[in-house]
C-alpha cells in the first residue's frame, strides 16, 4: 500500500480557513516543477524493495488543478522510469471548481489522473463567501455535470460548521451533490487556525463561530444522511460507497510507507520519518545544488509509534488492535489507561473489549481529545 504524496503549492487565492503552506505567486509554477522533478530522482533510494509496487500516488496541495496536463504527465512518467508501479495504481488530483473545465479534465484524465478529490466545500453561496472561496455554487454544478461524465472515481469535499450553515443548507448541499454520485465524501469541521483570515475575524467579532453543540449536530445528520445512502462512515472524516476507500490516504491509517515531494511534504518508512522545507524557493535552492530538501528528520521510538498508531488507527470505523498496539509500543494500553478508558466508554465515546478499542459516533467529533487523554 506504499505510495507517494506530491505537494504543489500554489494557489490563486487564499481562502480565509486555510494555514496550509502555499505561495499565490503561480508564475512560479513551472520552475517548482522542474525542482520538483529532481527531487525525484534525489529520492530514488527511498522506498524498499518489499514496498513495492506502489499503490498510489496523490497530488495535494495548494491547489494541484492548478498544473498543466503536460506538467502531470511529465512528472507521472519520470515516477513511473524510477519506480516500479502497480498495474492499476489510484492516481489522485485535487482540484477546485474554477480549474476544472471539461476540457481540461479530458487532459488530466489522458495525463494519467484516475480520481479526482473536488473541493466543492458547500453549495450555498452565502457559505462560500464566509470561506472566501473564488468559485460560487453554479459554477461547482457546472463542473460537477462535466466530471461525472468524464471520470468513475471521484471525492468531493464537504466543510460543516460554517457561520451561518443550517441543516437545512446542508441537507440541500448533501442532495445536490449525491446527484452526481459520488464514490466518496470527504467532510471537516471548520476550525479556526492561527495566522488566518478567519482567525482574525473571529477575533474582531466580524465572524461568530457555530458552538460545539451545533457543528456535532450537523456532524450526526451527515453521517446519519450519507450511511442511508450506502456510504459507510469508515473513517472519522471519510465516507465511501462499497470498495471505493481511498486506497493512499489508508497508507497514512495503517502507517504503510509514502514518499513526500514539494515545499512541506512528509515521508515516512518504518521508523524514520522527514519533512521538506516550507519555502519554495529554499526548496529549489536545496534542490539546485544537488541536496535533498529536507528540513528535520527522526527515527521514532516504540512509545511514539504507538502514539502515532494511536493517532491513525482510531480515526477507523474498525479501531484499532490492542495487540498489534502493545507489540509496537512495548506498553500495555488497557492496564496503563484503564482509568480513561473506562471513563470514554461509560461517556459513551469509546468501546473497548480485550482484542480492540474504537470510537464510537459520539467519540469521532471529540477524536483528537480522546486519542490525546490515551496517549502513552
Amino acid at each position: 500500500m506504499a505510495g507517494i504524496y506530491i505537494h504543489i503549492p500554489f494557489c490563486s487565492k487564499a481562502c480565509s480557513y486555510c494555514d496550509f503552506y502555499f505561495s499565490t505567486q503561480t508564475k512560479h509554477l513551472s520552475k517548482f516543477v522542474e525542482s520538483l522533478k529532481a527531487e525525484i530522482i534525489l529520492r530514488k533510494d527511498f522506498f524498499s524493495k518489499e514496498d513495492f509496487p506502489l499503490q498510489s500516488i496523490y497530488f495535494g496541495g495548494g491547489t494541484p488543478s492548478l498544473l498543466k496536463a503536460e506538467q502531470i504527465d511529465e512528472i507521472l512518467s519520470l515516477i513511473s522510469s524510477v519506480f516500479p508501479i502497480s498495474d492499476n495504481p489510484e492516481i489522485t488530483l485535487e482540484g477546485n471548481p474554477e480549474d476544472l473545465s471539461e476540457e481540461r479534465l479530458i487532459q488530466f484524465k489522458e495525463a494519467g489522473i484516475n480520481r479526482l478529490s473536488i473541493g466543492i466545500q458547500t453549495l450555498a453561496d452565502s457559505e462560500l463567501k464566509v470561506l472566501e472561496r473564488i468559485h460560487n455554487s453554479e459554477k461547482s454544478i457546472q463542473v460537477l455535470e462535466n466530471v461525472e461524465k468524464i471520470y468513475n472515481n471521484y471525492s468531493f469535499d464537504l466543510i460543516y460548521g460554517i457561520p451561518g450553515q443550517t441543516i437545512e443548507s446542508l441537507e440541500k448541499t448533501l442532495t445536490l451533490m449525491l446527484k452526481f454520485n459520488p464514490v466518496h465524501l470527504s467532510t471537516y469541521c471548520l476550525t479556526v487556525e492561527k495566522k488566518t483570515a478567519l482567525n482574525y475575524k473571529v477575533g474582531k467579532g466580524e465572524i461568530i463561530m457555530p458552538d460545539d453543540e451545533n457543528a456535532f449536530e450537523q456532524f450526526v445528520y451527515i453521517s446519519n444522511y450519507l450511511e442511508k445512502k450506502h456510504y459507510d462512515h469508515y473513517e472519522t472524516s471519510n465516507f465511501a460507497l462499497k470498495d471505493k476507500k481511498a486506497i493512499h490516504n489508508s497508507s497514512y491509517w495503517y502507517q504503510k510507507p509514502y514518499l513526500g515531494l514539494g515545499p512541506s511534504a512528509h515521508g515516512f518508512k518504518q521508523s524514520y520519518r522527514y519533512n521538506n522545507i516550507s519555502n519554495i524557493h529554499q526548496y529549489s535552492e536545496r534542490i539546485n545544488s544537488g541536496m535533498l530538501p529536507t528540513e528535520g528528520e527522526e527515527y521514532l521510538e516504540a512509545s511514539t509509534l504507538g502514539n502515532e498508531m494511536l493517532i491513525t488507527r482510531l480515526r477507523l470505523k474498525e479501531g484499532m488492535s490492542i495487540k498489534q498496539f502493545n507489540q509496537v509500543s512495548g506498553r500495555n494500553l488497557l492496564l496503563e489507561r484503564n482509568d480513561i478508558i473506562k471513563k470514554y466508554i461509560l461517556s459513551e465515546h469509546l468501546v473497548c473489549n480485550s482484542e480492540s478499542i474504537a470510537l464510537t459516533r459520539k467519540g469521532r467529533f471529540i477524536a483528537d481529545k480522546v486519542i490525546l487523554d490515551l496517549m502513552l
